[in-house]
């Protein structure tokens, strides 16, 4: 059960991903946005993605619990937090190519978001 709703997450995940890096691509290559403003707005758009397929396929949650999206609204925050510092690390201190870093940070923050979402945002003991 864990391994088909953990891979059912990295589908989701995929989904949001390209969402995410559709939305930076545009802003950020097309556009020419700074990267810290493209990067907001690809990351709001693939967490919307994320928790309405998540809520639905991989948890199969058809609750409609206001603290849920809370707790969802807390880990989206943080993984945001977290990208933006990694982000400026890569790209200002090291000097890494936008879309490069932004790949670095999508891998890393995947396992944070499953390890949240399972025990916390979806888990129906806890909310």
């Amino acid at each position: 059960m864990v391994k088909k709703q953990f891979f059912s997450y990295v589908g989701v995940g995929v989904i949001a991903t390209l969402t995410d890096w559709i939305v930076f691509f545009v802003l950020f290559s097309l556009s020419g946005l700074y990267y810290q403003y493209a990067v907001s707005f690809a990351f709001i758009s693939g967490a919307l993605v994320k928790f309405g397929l998540n809520k639905r396929f991989t948890f199969r949650d058809k609750s409609r619990k206001f603290r849920q999206l809370g707790f969802y609204a807390l880990m989206v925050c943080l993984s945001y937090v977290f990208t933006l510092v990694l982000m400026y690390f890569l790209v200002e201190i090291l000097l890494f190519n936008g879309l490069i870093s932004r790949a670095a940070t999508t891998f890393l923050v995947l396992f944070f978001g499953y390890f949240f979402d399972k025990n916390v945002t979806f888990n129906k003991k806890f909310v």
